[in-house]
């Protein structure tokens, strides 16, 4: 992603291969839980690929979407350090490839390998400040602002040359984007709609194209002013 920093996903530091070496292969499909609310499963997983959200509920039994993980980190690992249940449950939104780590093999490895500590405490501080973005931009911004965010974020991180634009090389659904921005889907799709009409977004075959990235980052910013004055 370059220097954006993306108030979606974060970005784990490489991860020590001895890690690799003792996570045993799952597989999940779309709608599937990884963990649930306030269970312990005995281990952590490393996500290798795909997209796995945070679940929880309002007091009216509303699914809230939090943390928001696609590729290459920790999920869990604090639970398991604390020796407590996973606050929040964790949802395969897509195929989702994991490797399931036990607690014997986690700690064993926390206790006697520096980099594998370090590392875990550097994911931990980056999903920190993750969920403090998340929060505050989902609080203080519009719709419109978090799904051109949203498309954005997609561009930076699966976006291919196209065109002189971006082709999202990555299954987003209305719904789905919905859940990324905590709007109904009607709502998400007459924005969509406004931003196709405007020429800011595109559709070929089933992936999103953003024909001018530096055009949608100046609509976005737009936006936050507007949203701003109206405070």
């Amino acid at each position: 992603m370059g220097a954006h920093f993306s108030s979606l996903f974060y970005d784990a530091p490489p991860v020590p291969q001895s890690i690799l070496l003792v996570g045993d292969e799952r597989e999940f499909a779309p709608g599937e839980m990884l963990v649930e609310h306030n269970t312990s499963i005995g281990g952590c997983y490393y996500i290798i690929e795909g997209l796995v959200f945070a679940v929880d509920f309002t007091e009216n039994g509303e699914k809230v979407f939090g943390l928001i993980v696609d590729k290459e980190t920790l999920l869990g690992e604090t639970s398991l350090l604390l020796g407590i249940p996973f606050p929040t449950g964790f949802q395969a939104q897509i195929k989702t490839r994991a490797l399931f780590i036990s607690a014997a093999d986690f700690s064993d490895l926390f206790e006697r390998d520096k980099e594998v500590s370090q590392y875990a405490a550097r994911v931990a501080a980056r999903k920190m400040l993750s969920i403090k973005k998340l929060y505050s931009n989902r609080k203080n911004e519009s719709v419109v602002w978090r799904i051109c965010n949203t498309i954005l974020e997609l561009s930076y991180r699966y976006g291919k040359d196209f065109e002189g634009g971006k082709l999202i090389a990555f299954p987003l659904s209305h719904q789905l984007l919905a859940d990324f921005v905590n709007a109904n889907r009607i709502t998400v799709t007459k924005c969509m709609r406004s931003l196709k009409n405007q020429g800011l977004i595109r559709r070929i075959n089933n992936a999103y194209n953003v024909p001018d990235v530096k055009r949608l980052e100046a609509y976005k910013k737009d936006q936050a002013v507007s949203n701003q004055n109206t405070l």
